[in-house]
């Protein structure tokens, strides 16, 4: 019975993967949970099962999404009604994981997973952050969960202290020192993902970007040169950063929308593979990569 679980755990990821309106990262982190929810060292059999439930969610609401896209007729009431009804699934879903309790640290590791993964897709940042810390503290070595939390930890940030200004295009940070220093615990999450390798130059982007949003232009700079001595390439184009490079000092007014933050990039998802096919346990869990990147 585990597994026929197993295999209907690992087709689910696969048509998941072939699915352009997924992400790729959130793919890869779904093979994360995957790792230790149908783990040999689980001894809770129900975890594994949850998280089969949590990818048929998945995978029934990106269905519906794609079945909706190519209807004639298509209303963007359709696209919310869908939304709706996939956050009252993963609502009820995590309800359930709440109640359960894991007895192994590859248990209580994917539980935490789990419910950081609905936590997200139901809009809430500060629980997406809580069960990410939860589940670093179990492994402290696992670097995508580390990338997820420098993530989710620069939105909270956003979240809890910028606010949009009067004038269209200007957003004002209610709390200066607060958000830099929300900033500065970001940052230094990305830091733990560095490797001393080529791939570290997308991370040191990462830390520039959130230093910048925070008022540190020199910092910022520097990882930006780090992010240049990393790839090798004097020359490389970080352009896309300057908006986050001439934030006023002012203190009040962020000139462009810190919300607009550029989607995890496929040499991000190709160093998560690699970072995963060390330990991953499942036998044939990696598909090719999808060739398309839809944040």
């Amino acid at each position: 019975m585990l597994d026929d679980r197993d295999e209907t755990i690992n087709d689910r990821l696969r048509q998941l993967g072939r699915m352009g309106t997924v992400s790729p990262f959130f793919h890869t982190f779904y093979r994360l949970i995957a790792q230790y929810a149908c783990s040999p060292a689980s001894s809770v059999r129900h975890i594994g099962d949850l998280f089969a439930q949590f990818l048929n969610i998945e995978l029934n609401y990106h269905r519906r999404l794609d079945r909706a896209a190519r209807q004639e007729g298509f209303k963007l009431g359709d696209i919310y009604s869908l939304a709706d009804k996939h956050r009252i699934a993963l609502e009820s879903l995590t309800e359930e994981v709440l109640t359960t309790s894991g007895h192994s640290r590859d248990d209580e590791l994917a539980r935490q997973l789990i419910l950081a993964a609905c936590y997200y897709h139901t809009s809430q940042t500060e629980k997406v952050v809580a069960h990410l810390e939860a589940a670093a503290r179990h492994l402290t070595q696992e670097r995508l969960i580390y990338f997820a939390l420098g993530y989710n930890r620069y939105m909270l940030a956003l979240e809890a202290f910028v606010r949009p200004a009067e004038e269209p295009g200007e957003w004002l940070i209610s709390d200066y020192i607060r958000f830099q220093q929300a900033c500065l615990q970001a940052a230094s999450t990305f830091e733990k993902v560095l490797t001393g390798s080529q791939s570290d130059a997308e991370v040191y982007q990462w830390i520039g970007r959130v230093l910048a949003s925070a008022g540190f232009q020199q910092a910022a700079e520097q990882a930006l040169l780090q992010a240049k001595e990393a790839t090798g390439d004097q020359d490389s184009d970080f352009s896309q950063l300057a908006p986050y490079l001439s934030v006023p000092r002012d203190k009040t007014a962020v000139i462009q929308s810190p919300f607009d933050l550029p989607p995890i990039s496929a040499d991000e998802i190709k160093q998560a593979k690699k970072l995963l096919e060390k330990s991953l346990s499942i036998s044939d869990l990696w598909p090719a990569d999808h060739p398309d990147w839809q944040n």
